[in-house]
């Protein structure tokens, strides 16, 4: 009994000082996130995506030959407000759960030091700042050079599927 007692009391004293440096480093990693505004961030791509969705269904609800009523344009802002309620509170405990222990898998916390060095210069904090901007362009570049395409491939496939079911309930 004694001997497992003491192996007991070994490993949780030999396991204090990992657990401390582990603590150290995922509050490292938080730092790191402030540095980069990874908050404001990641809202900020989701209301440009929750922007771009709308747009879409409004687009897709225009395409379509059903009337569409205010019941419906009601039923589908509830849905999304869920959705984006929802959205952002797991987007936030993404960042602050999940992406500090993925980091925390990639990164030393040598590697994480010199990341805060760099989102500390001038040229991190243009990064930081460019960023959002950046990730409009892109989305907007995709949203009118690729997206078309993208669209007329479900545009095809729901007028076939249409077609099909309109065949399935003529018989």
């Amino acid at each position: 009994m004694k001997v497992i007692l003491y192996i007991a009391v070994s490993l949780f004293c030999f396991s204090l000082p990992a657990n401390a440096q582990n603590s150290e480093k995922r509050a490292r990693i938080k730092y790191l996130f402030t540095l980069m505004k990874q908050d404001s961030l990641i809202l900020k791509q989701m209301d440009a995506s929750i922007a771009a969705y709308k747009s879409l269904s409004n687009s897709f609800l225009d395409s379509t030959r059903v009337k569409v009523d205010s019941s419906m344009i009601r039923r589908r802002d509830t849905f999304m407000q869920k959705m984006i309620t929802i959205t952002k509170a797991n987007s936030l405990k993404m960042l602050n759960e999940d992406m500090v222990e993925i980091y925390d898998q990639h990164f030393t916390m040598e590697e994480i030091d010199a990341f805060c060095v760099f989102y500390r210069t001038p040229a991190g904090q243009k990064f930081v700042s460019k960023l959002p901007e950046i990730t409009k362009d892109i989305m907007t570049r995709t949203m009118t050079k690729y997206q078309p395409e993208v669209m007329k491939i479900v545009k095809e496939f729901m007028d076939e599927s249409k077609r099909e079911l309109e065949q399935q309930f003529k018989k």
